[in-house]
């Protein structure tokens, strides 16, 4: 999740909430029902603007594309086990060291779908600043682009607002494919580089 997207959504929680004190003022101690049915018709249209754009038609087509993408059953193993965890900061910052940022194991297919962004706007086929694009939409790049439609991020940005990750990139193949993570300081913007060429192996470079 983008900050800009912690953002709306802290706003439109708050905007509830005071709303909620207003249906309570106009209901109870007679205050303006016009003005509490405006600010209701106000915060229906924030949603809209919010999760009609954000969770867009094309955003959910996305997901449901990934969602066809089997992850390797060597991750759905340590899932199960419990073994699929953090090795320790020291471990990542050794052997990725172009990722400087705090991560997070994500320990389910839900919280990687959630975390797989895209970071660009749901109405853009390609961005160069996030290095991403859509495969159904314009024709095969290779690193440092990634295809949206084609990753699943199964390690994301501990902090808010980095806005980084280690994927799982299909365009590899289905069932087998590399590990990719983001770069934000090699170069300007984002880019992405190949950690792994098969999830098992990176399994193996970080230890676990």
């Amino acid at each position: 999740m983008t900050k800009r997207q912690i953002q709306m959504r802290l706003f439109l929680f708050l905007y509830g909430v005071i709303l909620l004190v207003g249906i309570y003022d106009a209901i109870f101690k007679g205050g303006s029902i016009i003005l509490c049915v405006s600010g209701v018709l106000l915060f229906l249209c924030a949603m809209f603007a919010f999760y009609g754009r954000g969770a867009s038609t094309k955003n959910l087509c996305i997901e449901t594309i990934r969602r066809k993408l089997p992850l390797p059953a060597k991750l759905q193993l340590m899932m199960k086990e419990g073994r699929w965890k953090h090795p320790g900061q020291e471990v990542l910052a050794a052997k990725i060291p172009f990722i400087r940022d705090p991560l997070t194991f994500l320990s389910s297919i839900e919280s990687m779908l959630s975390n797989s962004g895209p970071l660009m706007r749901p109405d853009e086929n390609e961005n160069e600043r996030f290095s991403e694009y859509r495969g159904s939409r314009i024709s095969s790049r290779d690193l440092p682009w990634i295809d949206v439609e084609q990753v699943i991020f199964i390690i994301c940005n501990e902090r808010i607002g980095d806005d980084v990750g280690i994927a799982l990139d299909y365009r590899t193949g289905i069932n087998s494919p590399r590990v990719v993570g983001g770069d934000w300081h090699s170069r300007s913007g984002l880019q992405y580089r190949e950690i792994a060429p098969s999830f098992d192996e990176f399994v193996e470079l970080i230890g676990l």
